[in-house]
């Protein structure tokens, strides 16, 4: 038809800025046979002109091009022998429609919705969380981060000032710098003060996660061209129950700055990946690769990656990690590059230019401040170096056309062989790895160390109980993802692909990185949710998943765009959709609040934590301690409003366990050594015996009344169903000097919350004429008759009351 050619070049001569528009119309064409005006990104009057000219032609009530090739040949004829250098000068435009994407009214409600809906999901236990005039954080880490911060603002609470920054103390220096620097930063940003640190520490992972979303909605549209695809990927993000507890309200830790850092580290390999491929896909550019460099958006994405990737390893302990996925990624990307015939090396040039900004940031940090091991240098430019080992190589399968499985082969080999050589080479630096590496992997005590697949969380059902149940539908999406990567050139795709599957093989050696894993996941169950609306006919299909083989072309998936969400206006459709969101996201919900209450604390423990205060208030004149042993997944809480040092739980964790299991509290007494000055005994499922110090303290102490335990030194000041509280203290001893026959036991009536219990403390021979009991609690004694009152102060600071003839 070149009635079709000649129009387009004749209205390309009157307007050539409407070229674009009917760039983006013929990308759509080429994805589906026909479309409506709300799946091309152009105003109605631009569409108006290109239909009338006959470009677009309407049958059966949708759109389409009509005649597809004879407008790429007349795009094709309005260039020129000096467009190649205008297609490079059209690159440094400012192209917002690919690294900003463009948003039309609808997609703004749903995606604040999405949002809203993942506020909402972070903050299932904010009852437990905000407790009277205080913020109580979830789990037992937070408290380390908020003693540092705490630290960090008695130093300085300007957030601008370097001394902060350039000089931390050891304890934060030595692991989690940034993390440290950054919750810092927003306390004295809010003002330094108490209310500015119990702000960030409630706020700041809630924020952050928030602020995930929007990245994952950004790099799940850029991946799929579908902003349907990004805002389900933030419905989907909300519902991961792990990550509701690490991202959660209160949940101070560097895993936020982690997660959102690893986030934009995704984006930004997402853009260089989506770039290239529409670069490449672009018939008028016959340079993609020059066309991609000249792109300001390249090197701003190259700095991200510099930026993003330094800042995720310096905020954690187990940051050589973070370069696991990239090494993935990479070496997979490279293999694509390979079989499409285009040069790894080149075409990755800013993603080496981007690490190689990240191991001279991480450098600098380290040398310059201080700021984490010695690690957080070799391991980038290790990394650095088996990317350009993987490039190499790369080149020289491409030239001799060898095949990409045994490139993949390769790289493998190489790898391991790296991996000896560097430690034969550095052995004190390998050391100091499988260090960090056996604390990470083989810490054993903590339930987050356990496998995401163990048997003790349910076997099969663990990972949907801690993922949720749009996890099985993200796996099936993971695999799907592969199967595109294998049959077409789509490295955007490959980005969560290999990102998701690094994480989930630590996953399933650690429950700990299965929020990490549902980062890069939840952008493959957007995919999923799209599709299950799709199959059950209540949402268009998306043309990637539709046309996932189409690709392996000429056509470059990066082309394909989605970007409008088109509202149903049929009510039953919509309560439809509403049915299938309730129904995969329910039991998501469920999982979730159960997953969150186990970290959270309950009203015994707060009520435990308000009694020991309040009993210190009344003794602390008489220098009596205020360590608090308790379960050492529990200490940090209680210590940090206690006293405010939550630095270590040490103690708790070396001496707790023996101290419960042991047949009897009082030896104990002496151990402490002045050291401990209350004891919190929680509910245990099983108690292994019933003459242990467990069962003593608390299994067999009737909260609604009853006898306390005869100790001498442990005075009960809270007594609840699941905690039970004990001031340790030394007694006051009661000595009863008499020839008469000897008194057997001493008694008083203690009253506890309103709970009156029976306290009855037995006496000892001390020799023939004496006889004496150590009494823990104060109040009224008879004792042959004879009724003593023994004061706070007594049983506080040991003293001696002596009864009988010789008194």
């Amino acid at each position: 038809m070149p009635d079709v050619r000649e129009a387009t070049e004749s209205l390309l001569a009157s307007r050539p800025e409407l070229e674009g528009p009917i760039e983006e119309i013929l990308a759509v064409d080429r994805s589906t046979e026909t479309w409506t005006f709300d799946d091309v990104p152009v105003d109605s009057g631009v569409f108006g002109e290109i239909v009338d000219a006959g470009i677009v032609e309407k049958t059966n009530g949708a759109y389409r091009i009509a005649n597809r090739s004879a407008v790429e040949r007349a795009l094709g004829a309005h260039e020129t022998e000096g467009n190649a250098l205008r297609a490079i000068q059209d690159r440094i435009q400012v192209d917002p429609g690919l690294f900003v994407p463009s948003v039309s009214a609808s997609t703004v409600v749903a995606l604040g919705g999405a949002l809203v809906f993942l506020f909402a999901m972070r903050l299932l236990h904010l009852r437990d969380v905000f407790r009277g005039d205080r913020v109580l954080s979830p789990a037992n880490d937070p408290y380390f981060y908020r003693y540092i911060n705490d630290e960090l603002l008695a130093i300085s609470t300007d957030p601008l000032s370097l001394a902060v920054v350039a000089d931390l103390p050891s304890r934060a220096a030595g692991r989690r710098p940034f993390a440290h620097v950054a919750n810092w930063w927003v306390a004295a940003l809010l003002g330094g003060d108490q209310w500015a640190a119990e702000m960030t520490a409630a706020w700041l992972p809630v924020v952050a996660t928030v602020l995930l979303g929007v990245v994952l909605y950004w790099t799940a549209t850029m991946v799929s061209g579908d902003v349907r695809i990004g805002v389900a990927t933030v419905f989907v993000f909300a519902l991961s129950p792990i990550h509701a507890v690490y991202g959660g309200l209160g949940f101070l830790e560097h895993r936020l700055h982690q997660y959102f850092w690893m986030g934009v580290t995704l984006l930004a390999l997402t853009y260089l990946a989506v770039d290239f491929g529409r670069c490449r896909a672009n018939v008028r550019v016959d340079r993609p690769v020059l066309a991609h460099f000249t792109s300001p958006w390249t090197w701003l994405a190259s700095v991200t990656v510099a930026v993003s990737l330094a800042l995720s390893i310096l905020a954690w302990g187990g940051s050589i990690m973070m370069t696991f996925p990239l090494l993935g990624y990479v070496g997979f990307r490279a293999a694509l590059d390979v079989r499409e015939n285009i040069s790894p090396g080149l075409v990755n040039l800013p993603l080496m230019a981007g690490l190689t900004g990240t191991v001279a940031l991480t450098t600098w940090f380290h040398f310059r401040w201080g700021w984490h091991e010695s690690f957080v240098v070799y391991v980038p430019l290790l990394t650095l170096v088996g990317l350009v080992g993987i490039f190499l190589v790369g080149e020289a399968f491409r030239h001799a056309n060898w095949p990409v499985p045994v490139y993949l082969g390769v790289q493998a080999a190489t790898g391991i062989v790296g991996i000896y050589g560097f430690r034969r080479r550095f052995p004190d630096i390998w050391d100091r790895l499988r260090s960090r590496a056996d604390d990470l992997i083989y810490r054993e005590s903590a339930v987050e160390t356990t496998s995401l697949f163990a048997h003790e969380w349910g076997g099969l059902l663990s990972p949907v109980m801690q993922n949720g149940f749009v996890f099985v539908i993200a796996l099936v999406f993971l695999a799907w993802g592969w199967l595109v990567v294998s049959r077409s050139y789509h490295p955007a795709m490959l980005v969560p692909v290999a990102y998701a599957t690094v994480w989930l093989v630590l996953a399933a050696i650690q429950i700990r990185f299965a929020a990490q894993l549902w980062i890069p996941l939840s952008i493959l169950g957007g995919f999923g949710l799209v599709a299950v609306l799709s199959w059950l006919d209540l949402a268009r299909s998306s043309p990637l998943v539709r046309d996932r083989t189409e690709s392996a072309g000429s056509q470059s998936p990066e082309r394909v765009s989605t970007t409008r969400i088109h509202l149903p206006r049929d009510a039953g459709q919509v309560a439809w959709i509403v049915v299938v969101l309730v129904f995969l996201g329910g039991l998501s919900v469920l999982f979730m609040a159960s997953t969150v209450a186990e970290t959270t604390y309950d009203d015994d423990q707060y009520a435990a934590l308000l009694a020991m205060e309040e009993h210190y208030d009344t003794v602390a004149d008489a220098d009596h301690e205020d360590f608090v042993l308790s379960n050492w997944g529990h200490n940090r809480m209680y210590n940090y409003f206690m006293h405010g040092d939550a630095d270590s739980y040490g103690y708790a964790r070396s001496h707790y366990f023996d101290f419960v299991t042991d047949d009897t509290a009082d030896d104990w007494f002496d151990q402490f050594d002045d050291r401990v000055g209350y004891v919190v005994v929680n509910d245990v499922e099983q108690v292994p015996a019933s003459d242990i110090v467990q069962a003593k303290l608390h299994h067999q102490l009737d909260p609604d009344g009853g006898d306390l335990p005869p100790t001498a030194h442990y005075r009960a000041v809270y007594v609840g169903d699941t905690a039970t509280a004990y001031a340790v203290v030394p007694g006051a001893t009661i000595t009863y000097n008499s020839t008469d026959a000897p008194v057997e036991s001493v008694t008083t009536e203690v009253t506890i919350d309103d709970i009156a219990f029976t306290y009855e403390q037995p006496f000892e021979a001390v020799d023939d004429e004496s006889t004496a009991a150590t009494v823990a609690y104060p109040g009224e004694y008879d004792i042959a008759g004879e009724s003593i009152e023994v004061g706070e102060a007594d049983v506080v600071n040991g003293t001696e009351i002596v009864l009988g003839d010789g008194q």
